[in-house]
């Protein structure tokens, strides 16, 4: 399972909310951002977002590296907050894969206090510092966006032109 697949969580909207409800609403059952279709694209790895609706979200995420997001179409809501600190769940004892807290890790990062919050439309490009979670809120009927990262090599994490396999330069 990818890391996106295991961060998404949801949230319940309504067709237009205004942008403070859809902040309201990240704190109930939601609708997740479609991402898949991910994949090598010559040097790079391409990772698209799709969100069908106003409210769509992809959740709080850190990366292990920085990376580039390409807002294709609609608009989103860009938040982003200082590192986040694992918290052990007090819910389950580590095991329950459906624990919809840690998700059987035994762990799991606290909702961040986003601090920075700033809404883009398509054409715009954001560049994401390593460390930082981040999530994206679709604030318009429906958007589309596209990470783009790095290839990097396992041992020194390194730019490298092609593809190897190693997971945490895209997650």
């Amino acid at each position: 399972m990818s890391y996106y697949s295991e961060v998404l969580e949801h949230i319940t909207t309504t067709q237009g909310l205004s942008r403070d409800g859809l902040l309201k609403a990240l704190c109930a059952d939601a609708i997740p951002a479609q991402t898949g279709g991910e994949g090598n694209w010559g040097n790079i790895f391409i990772r698209p977002m799709e969100f069908a609706e106003a409210g769509a979200v992809v959740e709080g995420h850190v990366h292990q590296f920085d990376h580039v997001t390409f807002i294709n179409a609609g608009t989103l809501l860009f938040c982003s907050a200082e590192k986040p600190v694992m918290t052990d769940c007090a819910w389950c004892d580590g095991n329950d894969k459906n624990c919809k807290v840690c998700r059987g890790k035994g762990h799991y990062i606290p909702p961040p206090n986003y601090g920075t919050e700033k809404t883009y439309g398509d054409g715009n490009f954001l560049l994401i510092p390593a460390g930082r979670v981040h999530r994206f809120v679709c604030v318009s009927a429906s958007a589309r966006a596209y990470c783009v990262f790095s290839h990097r090599d396992p041992e020194t994490g390194a730019v490298v032109n092609t593809a190897n396999g190693w997971t945490p330069a895209y997650s």
